[in-house]
């Protein structure tokens, strides 16, 4: 797998620990559907958190099933530095995480107000990327580039899938101010070769236009 994010890695052995638990954070979703959601959230392919999980299950004995995952070096320093928190804390670390910037995945409503574009100050200007915004644009779009309709994982196999880009269609630099955003409509999904070619100008191509290039090829 890719690079993990620590957070990717108190989630997915909160699971492993409490595998019922799942119900506590979103209700409205089976297990599967909320860690393709988390994935998603983290930036990862869909069955990304699913394997992270499995290997977690090697600390439990009650997850016997997966008896068979193996124990790295680096799970293990995970597992020691949680093993000792109490059910209350973990599972107010993980709300702490998929709570962010209101990170929990519903099923995708268009009516869902999204901010996106929030200023920090970290000597300079930068802006928050909602990743709350990015996954509710790949689970209704999907992981196609809506550009060249290419899907990374199914051109390159394996080593390539989840890999996709989201593009917004209006430049989140040029807002000065917190902007309500609609993930479906404002945002859509690039494969990385597209999105370089769509901000190739500025302001950026349309996805037409370069729709419109590959045809000419």
């Amino acid at each position: 797998m890719a690079h993990i994010p620590e957070e990717a890695h108190v989630v997915a052995y909160y699971l492993a620990k409490f595998p019922d638990f799942y119900k506590n954070l979103e209700p409205n979703k089976n297990m599967t559907n909320l860690l393709i959601s988390y994935s998603r959230f983290f930036s990862m392919p869909d069955s990304s958190l699913k394997r992270l999980r499995d290997e977690y299950d090697a600390f439990f004995p009650h997850r016997a099933g997966y008896s068979g995952a193996e124990k790295r070096a680096s799970r293990v320093k995970v597992n020691n530095s949680l093993k000792n928190i109490s059910e209350t804390e973990l599972h107010e670390k993980v709300l702490n995480i998929v709570n962010e910037e209101s990170a929990i995945l519903p099923e995708i409503e268009t009516d869902t107000p999204l901010w996106e574009g929030k200023r920090v100050q970290i000597k300079v200007n930068k802006f928050e990327r909602n990743r709350y915004a990015r996954a509710a644009c790949i689970e209704h779009h999907g992981l196609t580039c809506q550009c060249c309709l290419k899907n990374m994982g199914e051109l390159y196999g394996a080593i390539a899938e989840g890999i996709i880009e989201v593009h917004h269609i209006k430049p989140i630099s040029e807002i000065g101010i917190d902007y309500q955003i609609d993930p479906i409509n404002d945002l859509v999904p690039l494969c990385p070769n597209c999105h370089r070619v769509v901000h190739k100008r500025n302001p950026p191509y349309t996805v037409e236009e370069v729709q419109s290039a590959l045809k000419k090829i």
